[in-house]
C-alpha cells in the first residue's frame, strides 16, 4: 500500500511529468531556448497553461562517456529534477504557464570519478544547477 502511496506524494515523477513524443522534443530543440548552468544544459519552451505546469526529459551525450556512465547520469538529473521541481511547478501554475525542459548532462565524467559513490557524491554537485535552471525557466515564464 505504501509503494502506491508513494506515487501520488507529488515528490515522484509522473508519466505525466515527462516529455515522450518525439514532436515535443523536436520543438524544444528547435525552437526552444538555451540555458546552462555548471554541469547541466537546460533546452525549454513555454507554453500555455496546462494541466501538468512543468515536463521534461534527460539526455547524456555520449562525450560525457560509455553507457553505463550515461545512464548514471540522466538518474541523477532526474532525481535532482524530482527534488527541485514542486516549487517550480507552484510558480508556473501561478503565472498560468507551462514549461517543457531538457535537461542534458554537459560535461565529461573523468575516470577518476567513476569510482565508488559516483552518485552520491556528484548529486550534491548537481542540485544547485538545476535548482538554478528551474528558476531561470520560470523567470522567463514570468517575462513572456
Amino acid at each position: 500500500m505504501s509503494g502506491a502511496h508513494a506515487r501520488f506524494n507529488g515528490y515522484s515523477i509522473n508519466r505525466d511529468e515527462r516529455l515522450r513524443s518525439k514532436e515535443d522534443i523536436k520543438k524544444i530543440f528547435e525552437t526552444g531556448y538555451r540555458t546552462r548552468s555548471g554541469k547541466a544544459l537546460a533546452r525549454y519552451t513555454i507554453g500555455k497553461e496546462r494541466d501538468v505546469p512543468l515536463r521534461f526529459g534527460v539526455a547524456a551525450g555520449k562525450g560525457v562517456g560509455g553507457a553505463v556512465i550515461r545512464n548514471r547520469c540522466k538518474r541523477i538529473l532526474r532525481e535532482a529534477v524530482r527534488r527541485e521541481k514542486i516549487e517550480c511547478n507552484i510558480r508556473l501554475a501561478a503565472l498560468h504557464r507551462s514549461a517543457d525542459i531538457m535537461f542534458i548532462w554537459a560535461d565529461e565524467i573523468k575516470s577518476g570519478d567513476r569510482k565508488t559513490n559516483f552518485q552520491k557524491r556528484l548529486l550534491p554537485e548537481i542540485l544547485p544547477s538545476v535548482s538554478a535552471l528551474l528558476n531561470v525557466v520560470t523567470e522567463k515564464a514570468a517575462n513572456t
